[in-house]
Protein backbone atom coordinates (compact mmCIF):
# COMPACT_ATOMS: atom_id res chain seq x y z
CA UNK A 1 0.00 0.00 0.00
CA UNK A 2 1.13 3.49 -1.23
CA UNK A 3 0.54 7.03 0.20
CA UNK A 4 1.65 9.28 -2.84
CA UNK A 5 4.55 7.71 -4.14
CA UNK A 6 5.63 5.81 -0.85
CA UNK A 7 5.23 2.94 0.77
CA UNK A 8 2.99 3.43 3.62
CA UNK A 9 5.50 1.12 5.97
CA UNK A 10 8.79 3.40 4.97
CA UNK A 11 6.41 6.37 6.43
CA UNK A 12 5.38 4.52 9.13
CA UNK A 13 9.16 3.87 10.07
CA UNK A 14 10.34 7.48 9.40
CA UNK A 15 8.01 9.09 11.28
CA UNK A 16 8.34 6.69 14.47
CA UNK A 17 12.30 7.13 14.04
CA UNK A 18 11.29 11.05 14.08
CA UNK A 19 9.05 11.15 17.24
CA UNK A 20 11.47 8.51 19.27
CA UNK A 21 14.59 10.57 18.16
CA UNK A 22 12.32 14.15 19.03
CA UNK A 23 12.19 13.86 22.64
CA UNK A 24 16.08 13.61 22.82
CA UNK A 25 17.12 16.37 19.87
CA UNK A 26 17.45 19.84 20.45
CA UNK A 27 17.56 21.78 17.25
CA UNK A 28 20.27 24.70 17.07
CA UNK A 29 21.70 27.89 14.58
CA UNK A 30 24.59 26.86 13.16
CA UNK A 31 25.82 30.39 14.75
CA UNK A 32 25.13 28.70 18.15
CA UNK A 33 26.38 25.41 17.17
CA UNK A 34 29.83 27.08 16.18
CA UNK A 35 30.17 28.44 19.73
CA UNK A 36 29.17 25.88 21.57
CA UNK A 37 30.51 22.48 19.43
CA UNK A 38 32.32 20.67 22.57
CA UNK A 39 28.90 21.28 24.58
CA UNK A 40 26.85 19.64 21.90
CA UNK A 41 29.70 17.32 21.35
CA UNK A 42 29.41 16.16 25.22
CA UNK A 43 25.12 15.73 24.36
CA UNK A 44 25.68 13.46 22.07
CA UNK A 45 27.86 11.23 23.99
CA UNK A 46 25.35 11.02 26.40
CA UNK A 47 22.71 9.95 23.42
CA UNK A 48 21.22 13.23 22.97
CA UNK A 49 20.87 14.32 19.35
CA UNK A 50 21.60 17.90 18.00
CA UNK A 51 20.01 19.29 14.49
CA UNK A 52 21.80 22.18 13.39
CA UNK A 53 20.04 24.73 10.83
CA UNK A 54 20.62 27.18 8.74
CA UNK A 55 17.97 29.92 7.87
CA UNK A 56 15.10 27.40 9.36
CA UNK A 57 16.37 24.57 6.97
CA UNK A 58 17.74 21.60 8.84
CA UNK A 59 21.26 21.54 7.32
CA UNK A 60 22.95 18.93 9.84
CA UNK A 61 22.25 16.02 12.61
CA UNK A 62 24.50 15.62 15.01
CA UNK A 63 24.20 12.23 17.33
CA UNK A 64 25.35 9.21 18.80
CA UNK A 65 27.08 6.36 17.24
CA UNK A 66 24.96 3.59 16.51
CA UNK A 67 25.25 1.19 19.66
CA UNK A 68 28.59 -1.12 19.16
CA UNK A 69 27.95 -4.75 19.24
CA UNK A 70 29.50 -7.24 21.62
CA UNK A 71 31.84 -9.32 20.66
CA UNK A 72 31.18 -13.26 20.92
CA UNK A 73 33.70 -13.82 23.37
CA UNK A 74 31.53 -11.41 26.37
CA UNK A 75 28.32 -12.85 25.47
CA UNK A 76 29.18 -16.61 25.88
CA UNK A 77 28.86 -17.93 29.30
CA UNK A 78 26.70 -14.71 30.08
CA UNK A 79 23.81 -16.81 31.31
CA UNK A 80 25.81 -19.61 33.16
CA UNK A 81 24.23 -20.19 36.69
CA UNK A 82 20.89 -18.51 35.67
CA UNK A 83 19.06 -20.82 33.47
CA UNK A 84 18.19 -24.41 34.46
CA UNK A 85 17.38 -27.02 32.28
CA UNK A 86 15.24 -29.80 32.88
CA UNK A 87 16.29 -33.48 33.26
CA UNK A 88 13.52 -34.30 31.05
CA UNK A 89 13.98 -31.49 28.26
CA UNK A 90 15.01 -33.70 25.48
CA UNK A 91 12.17 -36.54 26.11
CA UNK A 92 8.61 -36.43 24.33
CA UNK A 93 5.91 -37.50 25.90
CA UNK A 94 4.35 -40.96 24.28
CA UNK A 95 0.65 -38.75 23.88
CA UNK A 96 2.23 -36.15 22.09
CA UNK A 97 3.90 -38.14 19.79
CA UNK A 98 0.73 -39.78 19.13
CA UNK A 99 -0.98 -36.65 18.91
CA UNK A 100 1.13 -35.46 16.27
CA UNK A 101 1.16 -39.28 14.49
CA UNK A 102 -2.19 -39.15 13.97
CA UNK A 103 -4.44 -38.12 11.13
CA UNK A 104 -6.85 -35.57 12.71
Amino acid sequence: MTVGHKPVYTMCTQWWTRMSVAKQEKTVSVREFRKNVSTYLREAEKGHGVVVTSHGKEVARLGPPPSARRPVSELLGLFKGKIEMADDFDETPAELIEAMESDV
